[in-house]
């Protein structure tokens, strides 16, 4: 017990108080506000993704790099691709209360390329000439069917789910192409040249009107959470629980 009298801080009021001290930081010097408020508000964040991943797309096209260096890049490419898409379908605030599934989608649409390691170790029968068999729909699938028999571990299944679906969705229009439809067939598919960078655009522009009305919403209530949208459904299942 203290001897002033005052309740000792607990952890978690540290905690609140670290947060505050950011909102406060990023809101230069106005009323903190929590910061699935203030990155709802952030209206440059999705033209700052598209920007880039178009960048590190020339980067790359510019020269021979190392694998090494070549896998930081279009790790980070897919990274923010994936960031893009969610929040052009989503929003931000929804993703912020919807944490496991968000991280799940993130690391997923990087993590998938560590089939990678076995390939570049020599290991024969993962491919057929070019990415491994797993950069398919049946690695999408197979966690998807997971995320619908384990109710319990739905969010983060659905979550490693939509990552891989968002990389394979960069990996169709750079280098070989995928395996998409393995097993029924090898054939690597590959997208029109156009088709990504378009669709980025696309999205880009979805996520910075998405995000400008997030902003209204909150300002209208005169700061508050800007209201919840549909949650998106798969297959009736709603991939982000309430």
């Amino acid at each position: 017990m203290s001897t002033t009298g005052e309740d000792p801080p607990s952890p978690l009021r540290s905690s609140e108080r670290v947060v505050q001290g950011l909102d406060r930081m990023a809101g230069i010097g106005r009323p903190a506000q929590p910061a699935g408020r203030w990155l709802a508000r952030a209206w440059w964040s999705p033209p700052l993704l598209l920007v880039l991943i178009l960048l590190i797309d020339q980067v790359q096209d510019a020269g021979r790099w190392s694998v090494p260096v070549f896998g930081l890049l279009d790790e980070a490419a897919h990274l923010s691709t994936a960031a893009l898409v969610l929040v052009a379908v989503a929003g931000g605030p929804r993703l912020l209360r919807h944490r496991n599934f968000t991280a799940a989608t993130l690391l997923a649409s990087m993590a998938i390329d560590v089939d990678h390691i076995p390939l570049y170790a020599g290991v024969s029968g993962i491919s057929q000439g070019g990415r491994p068999l797993t950069h398919s729909l049946a690695t999408v699938v197979v966690f998807a069917f997971a995320g619908l028999l384990l109710p319990r571990g739905r969010s983060v299944l659905m979550g490693i789910a939509v990552g891989v679906a968002l990389h394979l969705f960069r990996d169709l229009a750079s280098g070989p192409g995928i395996p998409l439809w393995w097993p029924v067939t090898f054939d690597a598919v590959h997208s029109p040249d156009r088709l990504y960078p378009g669709a980025l655009v696309v999205l880009a522009v979805a996520a910075t009107v998405r995000v400008v009305r997030h902003r209204r919403a909150a300002e209208s209530q005169g700061g508050g959470d800007p209201p919840p949208d549909e949650r998106p459904e798969t297959f009736g299942v709603r991939m982000i629980p309430q």
